[in-house]
């Protein structure tokens, strides 16, 4: 008895879930698969570091990766991830204490027959986060940076893919996408 108790209330939480409009990640109405089935991504690596995140965040959307311009619906061609480091603060030895660190990618979307873009229709995403160093402790900081670094590839991947739910497969040549850079909050 009890048993069945649990499961009728496991499906009526699951039928007022479905109800108020909450679905899995990627199941929703902006899921990539009703507007695109393959995928031909040019400019990186996709077996490390950046390119391993955005080809994951692809590929988990139900888009299959394919080498081939002519059998893609979509070209997504991107730059290797650039990476700074802006110097916020130093201490009185004139050391850095804290830095801003800044990585940014230029991509651009296109239809598979399309020749390579121009210059002023690639867009740019920048991530940005502040790195504070223990000068007691500068290996401590150094893997802080370094998983820094990789928290900004997973948000640039996921904020491509969010550019990529509006780009139209089917229509004009070239879908025009809006720069979406970052600002640094004050």
């Amino acid at each position: 008895m009890k048993r069945l108790s649990h499961i009728l209330s496991l499906m009526l939480v699951l039928t007022l879930l479905s109800g108020c409009g909450y679905h899995l990640r990627g199941q929703g109405e902006h899921a990539l698969t009703r507007q695109l089935q393959t995928l031909n991504l040019r400019g990186v690596n996709i077996y490390r570091g950046f390119g391993r995140e955005l080809a994951d965040a692809i590929e988990s959307n139900s888009v299959q990766l394919v080498g081939d311009d002519d059998a893609a619906d979509v070209v997504l061609r991107v730059s290797s991830p650039k990476r700074r480091r802006d110097v916020l603060s130093v201490d009185s030895s004139v050391y850095a204490r804290e830095y801003s660190l800044v990585t940014s990618i230029r991509f651009v979307f296109a239809h598979s027959a399309e020749a390579t873009p121009d210059r002023e229709q690639w867009s740019v995403l920048e991530v940005r986060r502040d790195l504070v160093v223990n000068p007691n402790d500068v290996l401590g900081s150094d893997y802080e940076a370094e998983r820094l670094n990789a928290e900004m590839d997973r948000e640039l991947a996921e904020r491509l893919i969010f550019r990529l739910r509006g780009f139209t497969v089917a229509g004009s040549k070239q879908s025009k996408v809006e720069p979406d850079v970052e600002k640094p909050v004050n």
